[in-house]
This record gives C-alpha cells, structure tokens and sequence, in this order.
C-alpha cells in the first residue's frame, strides 16, 4: 500500500454531546471536517468502553450513552469495535437496528472482551482468533475484507509472544485484499524510544499495514490503533468525548480506488560514458 495513500490522526469536529472537555490537536494536525470522513464508504469506529467495577457496569451500564453517540455522529458506520467490555457468560449482547454482533467467548482478563458490531448486509464468517496475550476476533466479508480486533492488556509488559502470534495470524490472512486491524494495543506509537514501538511497526508493515490513528488518543499517548491495508485511499480521524477515558477513533476507506486508473510508466536509466568523462576533465588525483 502506498502511504501516500494515507492520512493519519487528524481531529475533527464532534457533536455538542461530545465536545466536553474537547482538546486541541498539540502537535497541529489538520481538522478534517465530519462530513468529508462521512462521504467515505467504509467507516470504522472504535470504542473505548469506560471501566468501572465489572460487566453489569460497563458495556451493558454504557450501552445507552454509547448508543446515543453513535446516533448523534449521524453516520452509516459499517463496523463499531467496542473493546475492553468486562464481559462474562451472562453478558447480554445489546441489539442495533441494522446491525449483527459478534463478541469474544473467552476473555484472558475479567476487564477483557470484544465486541463488534457490522452491518447485516454484510456476509460475515466469525472466528475468534487466538492471538497470545490478547482477545482477539477476526471477522471477514467474502474474503475481500477482514477485520481483525484486538484488546491487549497493559498487564503483559513483555509483546514478543503477542507479536510472534500477531505474525502468523496476518500471515493466515495474507490473500485478502483489504485488512483491517483495531483496537486497543497499549503499544504507545508516541513513544518512539521504546523498541516496542518500532518492532510492532515493523512487523504490521511488512504485512503491508499501515496506521491510520498516530496522534494521541488517551492523554499522551496514542494506544487505540487502526491499521489497514488497502489498494484504495484512507483516512485516519480522532475524536475526544467524555463517554470513555480513551478518545473515539475511526477510519474510513473510499469506495473508488484513485489511483488504479494511473498510467504506469516504464523507466530505463542510461549512462552517456563519454559525456561524463569529457564533463569531468583530466583529474590530478595527486598520487606519484
């Protein structure tokens, strides 16, 4: 994927609902406005679910607040991630008009889970993907997408088991021509100190994925990722709330690939020999 193709973290403008305690962008990102991420045909909205005591508390407790922004956002989201859910057995998945939901059945912390919800046009074969040290869940639409979200815990300070695992689950999927990556990593992509950082880059992008989201998304740093791999131009967008301690981020992938219908254009370099050495001239190189 070319990385022309695209923009990353900027901020846009939020409903009234959301715009408590709205920040600026610190590091002057440009502010795309609402409705030009809205004229993109895939959108994807990751939610950080505020943690309180237990499941009762948080998805389902938050469920109504949640779904009053996304209905304010006024948008045709094609997939919602909420991660960090607290879920159990008895968790009630909440329905949306319109949509399917899929969820986590094992969780590897009483905080964890995931759900997702997709539009029910789409045709969508589940699997909950074994990823070390993370819930994950892979979704995929006719083997053209794939959506793949994650929640990491902050608890497992060491990612090589998670990167090695991550790195055989994108290789699993490398036939398909547009994947998507999402969630909440606790990989800080800020803090380009840490070797974390860089090793995580490396590994996503040798799988040809890039990030949408670089900016910070809670305080500081920048924990909630997008990463897509896609032949069509995409944009990245950050949007602060005071739903969740995390800020919302979302990304979208235009329906029309922009650049498919470019003229390729063959280049051959030749070396005029004798016109370089009559350029140059007689040289003294100094040596006896």
């Amino acid at each position: 994927m070319n990385a022309s193709r695209l923009r990353t973290g900027s901020y846009f403008a939020l409903p009234e609902i959301l715009q408590k305690n709205m920040a600026t962008n610190a590091a002057g990102s440009e502010t795309v406005p609402y409705s030009y991420a809205n004229k993109k045909v895939t959108l994807l909205f990751t939610f950080k679910v505020w943690m309180t005591w237990n499941a009762a508390s948080s998805y389902q407790r938050n469920f109504d607040n949640f779904y009053m922004a996304v209905k304010r956002l006024d948008s045709d989201f094609d997939a919602i991630i909420l991660t960090e859910c607290w879920l159990n057995e008895g968790t009630i998945l909440e329905p949306i008009p319109g949509y399917s939901v899929s969820r986590t059945n094992e969780q590897l912390n009483k905080n964890g889970g995931i759900v997702i919800y997709t539009k029910s046009r789409y045709n969508i074969t589940t699997l909950e993907h074994t990823v070390a040290d993370a819930d994950s869940i892979l979704l995929t639409i006719d083997k053209k997408l794939a959506l793949l979200g994650i929640y990491r815990s902050p608890s497992y300070a060491n990612i090589d088991n998670f990167t090695s695992s991550l790195d055989t689950a994108l290789l699993e999927i490398k036939s398909i021509p547009t994947i998507i990556l999402a969630g909440d990593l606790n990989i800080d992509l800020c803090n380009t100190t840490n070797h974390r950082h860089t090793e995580y880059l490396c590994l996503l992008a040798s799988h040809g994925l890039l990030p949408a989201i670089t900016e910070p998304t809670r305080e500081h740093t920048c924990l909630d990722h997008i990463f897509i791999k896609s032949h069509h131009e995409s944009i990245g967008v950050i949007g602060k709330c005071s739903i969740t301690d995390h800020d919302m981020v979302m990304a979208s992938i235009s329906q029309k690939n922009n650049y498919k219908d470019c003229t390729k254009t063959r280049w051959r370099l030749k070396t005029d020999d004798d016109a370089v050495a009559a350029a140059i001239g007689p040289q003294d190189t100094g040596i006896a």
